[in-house]
């Protein structure tokens, strides 16, 4: 039996979240999504609904594909978390 290994990353970035879908070491599928997290953070001192659920839908296309998610966070998502 031959099993193929399928793997996603999410980078999550202050602007912009990149998604990269394997299969075998190839890329099946990728994206590039503006989410401007960090922008909206200033501007609402929080992460907003809008931000979460364009995450969220990335997530999901993402789980077509496979279970085995990485998701990565860029610096500014650090240092809210360690804020709240």
């Amino acid at each position: 039996m031959n099993m193929k290994e399928k793997f996603a990353i999410i980078e999550i970035g202050s602007n912009n979240t990149k998604t990269h879908v394997y299969e075998d070491n190839k890329v099946i599928y990728e994206n590039n999504t503006t989410i401007e997290f960090k922008n909206n953070y200033k501007k609402e001192n929080k992460i907003i609904s809008t931000d979460l659920g364009k995450l969220y839908k990335i997530i999901d296309k993402s789980l077509e594909y496979t279970k085995n998610i990485h998701i990565y966070g860029c610096s500014f998502l650090e240092i809210f978390l360690k804020k709240n």
